[in-house]
Parts: structure tokens; sequence; C-alpha cells
């Protein structure tokens, strides 16, 4: 609460500009696509294979038109533009998503192993695991959602 005689106005200057590189993510869209969240943002999103084109990512990224870029399990290629506009604070960001997409493509080759070995034909589910400290109704959700996607629902 302000000091007596003292009015506290709090209000959005400029709506952020994000833009989302996804194949298509449910919770993104989810949360993004709210009112609440048109009110303070400009979202746009577009296609990882988009990254590669100059007029709808290279150069309005390296002209500044973005305040946040959020890659869903993806990167752009050239690192450039990141590092021009993040600075070297970047680096260690872009080291762990390296690191997660190496652990991602060898539990994938794990996996085709283990399959080779099962009977022709017999179904395979791959089961969700999320590593988080409690399990609530979000956390159902995307396990739910996860699963649904395995079954093909």
């Amino acid at each position: 609460m302000a000091a007596p005689g003292i009015e506290l106005v709090i209000g959005v200057v400029r709506k952020a500009r994000v833009l989302i590189v996804t194949d298509g993510n449910e919770i993104l869209h989810d949360f993004f696509d709210l009112d609440a969240t048109q009110e303070v943002a400009v979202v746009s999103y577009i296609k990882p294979a988009d990254l590669k084109d100059q007029a709808k990512y290279l150069r309005p990224a390296r002209a500044g038109a973005f305040d946040l870029v959020i890659f869903d399990r993806c990167a752009p290629e050239n690192e450039e533009v990141l590092s021009e506009r993040a600075g070297e604070q970047v680096a260690p960001v872009l080291e762990a998503a390296r690191l997660a997409v190496t652990m991602r493509r060898t539990r994938s080759a794990h996996l085709q192993r283990l399959r080779a070995g099962l009977p022709e034909g017999m179904p395979v589910l791959l089961l969700p695991y999320l590593f988080v400290r409690s399990f609530g109704t979000r956390t159902t959700r995307q396990v739910a959602h996860s699963l649904g996607e395995e079954l093909g629902l």
C-alpha cells in the first residue's frame, strides 16, 4: 500500500513481443493464448523449420523485434543471432540445450535396440516420466497429455 498522499499507478507501457518456435505445444498455447496474456504480450508462433527463414526469424531477431523467444524442443542452427542479442550469458543455456538433445538422441537409440529385441507386431507404449518434486493437477495433466499422444488420442 502506498504512503498517504502518494499514488501508485502500475500499467503496461508496451506489450512484450514474444516469439514461440514450436511444432505445436498445447501447454504453451494454453498459456500464451489466454486473454490475460494477450493483454500484456503480442505472441507470434513459427515452426522450427522457419528458423532458417530470413523474413520470419533471422532479420527480425537481429533487429531486436522480440523481447522473448521460446525455443520448444528446437534451436537455431546458427547461434550467432542469440549471442548478438543475449551476449555471453547465452553460452551456458545453449550448452544445456545441446546436452538435452544429446541425451534424448542417446535414449532414442537405446529404445530402438530394445524394440528390435521384441517379437514383431508387439505393441509398444512409451510412458512419460516427469522429474518433479511433487505431483499435482498440472503434472497429472502433462502425463495424461503425453500418454494420450502415445496412444494417438
